[in-house]
């Protein structure tokens, strides 16, 4: 983070419209220091709310895996004030993170490690590097590290394997979700600032990376059906929202109506609240309906 974003947003995290109310609704106010520095992203509009994303019992594991998981099932980690993440011990994918993507911080020469790093602090939330290895899927990026070309440390920290989830290589990862993640960091140049959600949609139940690649049984990675993006532009207040199913999509541009998503329906399956401080008819004009982004 700039020192001018920390000044602007210095203070308890209580002066955070909805920051200490959706902790408290999580039942995880305790947990209010770990995200502290990362108060910032979420400003006006509030931290997400809604635990479905780490409840075990919504989950069924197709293959009849039972999780054993530490408690509570899910934790929040900030990373260097400019990304925060909800990681989940039953998925090892995080359920969601969010990123405040600023001009100043996109641009530069910082050079790209590719050493993938394991969260050690703690350990049993997130997927491993090794975990990956042979498998079919790359390991995808949340919070993409292009977005932090600007400084270094924070490049490097997007490496985590806490930012990570299995997704589809070629014409996914390396195609239509490379080439949406490149039009939202265009997207900036013109808005200075956006404050951006990414994570998976589970629509089905949970296949695991172990299911897809046999060689990998003891892997109970979940390989997410979708995901979804929630791009934020706070001096417009504009909301658009996208979800992409997590398969191959050759010679396909996002630009289409196929991908575009209302924040209500990304809600509905996640069971988060993505903006839980703005008033009802705020979030009713921003959440219910489709707005491509590349319009605005």
């Amino acid at each position: 983070m700039t020192s001018a974003k920390t000044l602007l947003f210095a203070g308890l995290l209580s002066a955070i419209p909805g920051f200490a109310s959706s902790l408290a609704a999580d039942g995880q106010a305790e947990l209010a220091g770990a995200l502290k520095d990362c108060a910032a992203i979420f400003g006006e509009i509030g931290m997400p709310s809604g635990d479905d994303g780490a409840d075990e019992g919504d989950y069924a594991f197709a293959n009849g895996h039972a999780p054993d998981v530490p408690k509570p099932h899910f934790l929040y980690k900030c990373y260097g004030g400019a990304f925060a993440v909800r990681m989940n011990a039953i998925t090892k994918v995080p359920d969601w993170v969010a990123e405040d993507l600023t001009l100043e911080e996109s641009k530069g020469s910082a050079t790209r490690s590719n050493k993938f790093i394991d969260e050690t602090q703690p350990s049993g939330y997130s997927s491993l590097d090794k975990d990956f290895v042979h498998a079919d899927f790359d390991r995808g990026h949340q919070v993409p590290a292009g977005n932090f070309s600007g400084d270094q440390t924070l490049k490097d920290l997007t490496f985590y394997m806490s930012n990570m989830g299995p997704q589809i290589g070629a014409c996914f990862n390396r195609g239509i979700w490379k080439n949406l993640e490149a039009a939202i960091k265009d997207l900036v140049e013109t808005r200075g600032r956006l404050v951006v959600f990414t994570g998976p949609l589970y629509t089905a139940k949970l296949r695991t990376i172990s299911d897809h690649t046999p060689e990998k049984a003891d892997v109970n990675v979940a390989v997410p059906d979708e995901y979804f993006k929630i791009i934020y532009s706070p001096a417009e207040n504009r909301v658009a929202a996208l979800r992409i199913t997590n398969r191959p999509h050759c010679g396909k541009t996002f630009r289409t109506k196929e991908f575009l998503s209302s924040v209500n329906a990304i809600e509905e399956i996640t069971g988060f609240d993505f903006f839980p401080a703005a008033s009802d008819r705020r979030q009713r004009l921003m959440e219910s309906q489709a707005h491509p982004f590349w319009t605005w």
